[in-house]
């Protein structure tokens, strides 16, 4: 189902024009009538995504309020917020444009009514925005100033039609709400793979010398440590780094090692191809290596040859339009906005040792001559974790961005999770796991919906592919379990909907006892409303069947899950 987003604005932003075309794609558009904002915020449905477009210049005609104060009074528009945020079960985004034409002479020594009521309305909206985290902003100075204001404000639209906008204003503002619209639905890129010689430093090492390359802190050499800055950033915050260079590796490893100026280290990446083979297999190793889908990635090199290469061979992968300009790269990449999130977790400034470990558990379990016993000696702990303001945004991440072990692959937002989670008549959680291999934290999500007398519907189930290959998702399931039983569950209902990533699932359901529904059942006809797609559907008996995998666990004493004796079994 499409969702619903009303656009509203002081002034108006001409419905019809062609800017506003690409956002049809994330829902059902509606403008609300000219000179009706107010109303259309009021009447606004809470599961309706409402984008409200504010020109300070159209409220900051009166300066004076009520009270006969100086000061623009910015309460109306405050309450119309907070009304509509306190209510929304989908976003509110805010963009707010504050620019106004002042003569430099005047606005000297005193603001006008627009820049006052501009700072009145943002330091109001910082604190709604932390209180609500369904209300999201676009601060339209900020962008429309990259291309002047006077190329996107246009006085002639304004006379003519009481819009304040230019052609070229319309189309930014309709980008940016579209650059909001689509992370909401579509998980940020999870890897960004450089190339070396000309990019991360100037010059070809393997020619000049380590010694010689342009790196450092004045001219050139200053614009490639701070493109590495900007990378060590991203890497900071969850993106994962991985090199794909046609070089010599010693001399790669050489300057890594040895030059005062490199900004990056080998432990800020996850993985390097340093050879002279084709990028494009490269690229494909990589993720196979990372288990991370070529759609995930974005690749970055100074050589139109190279990026034209991965383009056509590798269509899913982001290819960076590099410009030629050097000086350019630390604020393009520092801004990519496929790698830009909402908000940043602690399992994002993790990620690249959680992969690092992931890789040396693959290794060793591939050596251990018995599973269970190599199962039993990495000192697995889990515990379960309630879905509320502070895991929530790990919840969304994870709805978002997991593909293979997903049993439905249904994109919920931040706000339609926490409505699930509040709902009584659901089972929702996280689970977290550590072993001897670290802390790999929040990997796990259920959300089960109890939709009949003695039934439930299991809507969401889904780990991090960082943690398979330990049964996890069988401790996952038989905590799920219990819960459902101590509410009196017998029948539990699962349904696979395939994807290209997700054929794992449907076999994990068939090993853990879940056998196909074939008859029908009145007391299931709910469990069909329930979901939104057709998919392959299961069921499992809970009081005679046994969920496999009996793995020693240690369970933490502060685990709010009834499995609370150290070393319990799965399938107790």
């Amino acid at each position: 189902m499409k969702s619903k987003i009303t656009i509203a604005s002081t002034s108006f932003v001409l419905p019809k024009n062609s800017s506003w075309r690409a956002l049809h794609a994330f829902g059902e558009i509606s403008f609300a009538d000219y000179g009706d904002y107010a109303g259309s915020l009021m009447r606004a449905a809470p599961d309706e995504i409402v984008v409200f477009i504010v020109f300070v210049q159209d409220l900051a005609k009166e300066p004076a309020n009520r009270e006969g104060s100086s000061e623009p009074d910015v309460r109306p528009i405050l309450s119309l917020l907070e009304r509509r945020a306190a209510s929304a079960h989908e976003p509110t985004i805010l963009a707010i444009s504050s620019w106004s034409p002042r003569s430099v002479v005047s606005a000297a020594k005193h603001g006008d009514a627009a820049s006052l009521m501009s700072r009145a309305l943002w330091d109001s909206v910082d604190r709604m925005r932390d209180a609500h985290p369904s209300l999201l902003t676009i601060d339209l100075d900020r962008l429309l100033g990259v291309d002047g204001f006077a190329k996107t404000f246009d006085a002639r639209n304004w006379y003519f039609a009481h819009c304040r906008l230019s052609q070229a204003g319309l189309a930014i503002v309709a980008k940016s709400i579209g650059e909001i619209l689509d992370r909401r639905v579509n998980p940020r890129k999870k890897v960004l793979v450089l190339d070396c010689d000309n990019t991360l430093w100037g010059g070809v090492v393997g020619e000049e010398g380590w010694e010689r390359v342009a790196l450092g802190e004045e001219g050139i050499g200053a614009a490639y440590a701070d493109f590495q800055r900007a990378a060590k950033r991203l890497a900071a915050n969850g993106v994962l780094l991985a090199l794909a260079s046609k070089n010599d590796e010693g001399a790669v490893w050489e300057i890594f090692d040895r030059h005062a100026s490199m900004v990056l280290g080998r432990d800020d990446l996850v993985a390097a191809k340093v050879n002279w083979t084709d990028k494009t297999v490269n690229l494909r190793e990589l993720a196979d290596e990372l288990d991370v889908a070529l759609d995930s990635f974005v690749f970055w090199d100074d050589s139109p040859f190279e990026r034209a290469m991965v383009r056509a061979a590798l269509p899913a992968v982001e290819v960076v339009d590099v410009p030629d300009d050097v000086t350019r790269w630390p604020q393009l990449l520092a801004n990519l906005e496929s790698l830009q999130a909402f908000a940043y977790t602690s399992e994002d400034r993790k990620k690249t040792d959680q992969y690092r470990s992931r890789a040396t558990f693959s290794a060793d379990l591939g050596k251990a001559s018995n599973e269970s016993d190599f199962l039993d000696s990495i000192k697995m702990v889990p515990r379960l974790h309630a879905i509320d303001a502070d895991t929530l945004a790990r919840a969304h991440q994870l709805v978002l961005k997991t593909n293979q072990f997903n049993l439905r692959s249904v994109r919920y937002s931040r706000e339609q999770i926490a409505a699930l989670a509040a709902d009584p008549r659901n089972v929702c959680f996280l689970a977290s796991l550590s072993d001897i291999y670290g802390d790999h934290g929040l990997v796990g999500l259920a959300i089960c919906r109890e939709v009949a007398a003695r039934t439930a519907f299991l809507d969401t189930l889904l780990m991090s592919c960082r943690v398979l290959g330990r049964h996890f998702e069988s401790w996952v399931l038989a905590s799920l379990a219990d819960k459902l039983r101590a509410r009196g569950v017998r029948f539990l209902v699962a349904e696979h909907i395939p994807s290209d990533r997700n054929a794992m699932c449907a076999a994990m359901l068939a090993a853990h006892n879940f056998v196909p529904l074939t008859d029908a059942r009145p007391e299931l006809d709910a469990v069909a409303a329930a979901g939104q797609h057709a998919g392959a559907r299961y069921i499992i008996d809970l009081d005679s069947a046994a969920i496999p995998n009996e793995v020693a666990w240690n369970v933490d004493d502060a685990l709010e899950n009834p499995r609370r004796t150290q070393g319990a079994v799965i399938g107790d």
